[in-house]
């Protein structure tokens, strides 16, 4: 019930009578795990004591026959118990399947089936790789890591896949009772034993051998997965790059042949990922990927003490990165929501327990101070994490009603900073707004800066509306660059450190829903940005294309939103759909600085998406209705 539901919550949005359903259903089956410790303690009593008459040659008593009828009137309340249960699920669950079964007839996106697949996603990362003597480098290092990772998660979910799959085409039980199950396997046994006396296997001899081997190999994968990531870890972060590549390549040619194997088995039994909804056999197979590997190093937070010592080392600390429009908009009239109730409480709990220990720098967006102590709550809970530095939007009353919404955040000294109220007056709803830009300069080790910008540019609210709000979004841009340059005004000579300027800019980059490539007005905002030096747009540069950050659907067609609790109604309409509105932009030193040089590591967009399977009846399926961006840098010494 709970997996079907994360489901179709995904792409019809989060129903709340289902919400309470599930809620409902966990009480149930915390009543009905404890009323079976009961049942089987009594079960276990009365067996007990039966044996102790039977071996002692005693009579039974009138006291243990009625307590045995006692003992066997529970065990059928509890079975009626569990059958009524079972009754109410069925009824929760058979809708949910409909309507999974309909969303299978729109075209996906996803359609990347079939073990041809699987091998070309691991050759797509296999290409990806440096030369082997390139290892050193932080980037090749990352990008073998990530590998390791996607090979662990594959070998997991086909191991269990496969498992699972045998078990389903072996029992096929479908919904029987319980009478009619036993009876079902009491028939297939005497027919086995009969197949057995007759001097035949049990199954057919070469099916059964190439599953055992087949899932012994699996095994081994995911044994070897971890295996090769601690020893790739501890010899690299120990400086010895030779030996930690040593037997990489036959570990993936390995990996890739188990993993073709397992699909061709699974296609084999005409398998078909229905449960996952849109999902394809290749996404359900990486499953996790996307997130480190869990053992051995739990990368997650502070991590193992390897990498503790491979992110600190002089010359591999690794920064994190986080560009992000949190939507904790300040409490106010329904024309400041998208939708009915958007549960900032609810989300900013979210992010703050399970991503904001993460991140090294975070730049956000939407985060209001005004009427509310939740942006406070964010400052003290980034302190608890050793996030202790920074700076935030102000108050500019009387001309605004509320801060700017932008709020910097900062694990390393910030030693300067500044911040401005853009002179260009917002339209609309941001018009309320004292909304403008933050700069902080950071510094990474004694001498060596890094300068940090976030900004939220002007949104656009109706048509009518485009061409006046583009006008205010490029001289608002104007501003930012202008008080960006200021910031280095005093300094002798050529700028020495790199300037990073990142934020929700309101600007699509996709020309259409279903068309990646720049669009116009994204080239006039590189444009304005050029007066800093050559922007650098790392989601694009590693990308190769500019992936949606709002509004962003499960299909081509813009037809199925991911988010529908947040996201303003009239920007799930197709033309709406599929926007790229953030952006981290990179400028690089105009000169070498002193010890070395910053170099970008990653950059990719991070849902933030609710996994409502493990966090049952969760209010949202999104963190925020922006997508994040997140980067890493490392400081190469010279």
């Amino acid at each position: 019930a709970v997996a079907l539901d994360a489901s179709v919550s995904k792409c019809h949005g989060i129903c709340r009578t289902r919400n309470k359903e599930l809620r409902r259903f966990q009480h149930h089956v915390e009543a009905v795990k404890a009323d079976s410790v009961g049942v089987a303690t009594q079960n276990l009593l009365r067996k007990n004591e039966v044996q102790i008459s039977a071996t002692t040659s005693q009579k039974y008593s009138s006291q243990l026959r009625d307590d045995l009828m006692c003992t066997f009137r529970d065990n059928l309340r509890f079975r009626t118990l569990c059958a009524s249960f079972s009754e109410l699920v069925t009824e929760f669950t058979e809708p949910l399947r409909k309507v999974l079964q309909e969303q299978q007839k729109v075209p996906t996106s996803r359609n990347d089936l079939g073990s041809a697949g699987i091998v070309a996603r691991l050759d797509a990362v296999l290409c990806r790789l440096r030369p082997w003597q390139e290892v050193g480098s932080m980037e090749a290092f990352r990008e073998v890591e990530q590998l390791l990772d996607d090979c662990y998660h594959i070998s997991t979910n086909l191991s269990e896949l496969v498992q699972g799959r045998v078990w389903e085409t072996q029992q096929n039980t479908g919904s029987l009772s319980l009478v009619a199950y036993w009876s079902n396997w009491r028939q297939q046994f005497g027919q086995s034993v009969q197949r057995l006396a007759n001097g035949q296997s049990f199954h057919s001899a070469q099916t059964n051998q190439e599953v055992v081997t087949l899932q012994r190999c699996l095994q081994e994968s995911v044994e070897a997965a971890v295996r090769r990531k601690l020893f790739f870890q501890e010899t690299f972060a120990e400086g010895r790059e030779n030996e930690a590549a040593d037997g990489l390549a036959n570990h993936f040619e390995d990996c890739r042949q188990n993993f073709s194997a397992g699909v061709a088995f699974l296609e084999s039994y005409e398998f078909a990922p229905d449960r996952g909804g849109s999902q394809s056999l290749v996404e359900m197979l990486l499953g996790k990927s996307d997130e480190p590997l869990d053992v051995p190093s739990g990368l997650a937070g502070e991590g193992s003490p390897t990498v503790r010592r491979l992110r600190e080392d002089s010359g591999h600390r690794e920064i994190r990165l986080l560009s992000y429009n949190l939507f904790i908009r300040p409490p106010a009239p329904m024309l400041t929501h998208n939708r009915v109730n958007d549960h900032k409480d609810s989300r900013l709990s979210r992010f703050i327990r399970d991503h904001l220990a993460r991140y090294d720098v975070l730049c956000l967006q939407e985060c209001f101070g005004a009427y509310s102590f939740r942006r406070d709550r964010l400052i003290e809970a980034a302190k608890a994490v050793g996030i202790k530095y920074s700076v935030k939007s102000v108050l500019n009353r009387p001309y605004h009603l509320v801060d700017g919404g932008c709020l910097l955040l900062s694990r390393f000294p910030i030693v300067a900073h500044d911040v401005k109220v853009f002179d260009v007056a917002g339209l609309a709803s941001d018009s309320v707004a004292a909304k403008g830009v933050l700069v902080a300069r950071i510094e990474y080790r004694p001498g060596v800066f890094l300068d940090v910008v976030t900004t939220h540019l002007q949104a656009t609210y109706a048509n009518y509306m485009v061409a006046e709000c583009l006008q205010i979004r490029l001289n608002q841009l104007r501003e930012v660059v202008a008080f960006t340059r200021k910031q280095w005004a005093s300094h002798d000579g050529a700028r020495s450190w790199p300037v990073l300027v990142a934020g929700d800019f309101n600007c699509n980059a996709r020309r259409a829903y279903n068309d990646s490539s720049s669009s116009d007005e994204y080239n006039l905002v590189t444009s304005v940005l050029r007066d800093l030096g050559n922007p650098r747009d790392l989601v694009f540069e590693f990308c190769g294309y500019h992936p949606p950050t709002y509004s962003d659907t499960y299909d081509d067609a813009g037809l199925m939103p991911k988010e529908q609790v947040l996201t303003a109604p009239e920007d799930c309409e197709v033309d709406q759909t599929r926007q790229r509105l953030d952006f981290v932009f990179w400028f690089d030193p105009e000169v070498p600085g002193p010890g070395g040089v910053f170099q970008p590591t990653f950059a990719r967009v991070n849902e933030f998406e609710v996994d409502r399977r493990v966090d049952v009846g969760a209010p949202v399926t999104h963190l925020s209705d922006h997508f994040g961006i997140e980067c890493g840098f490392v400081f190469e010494s010279a």
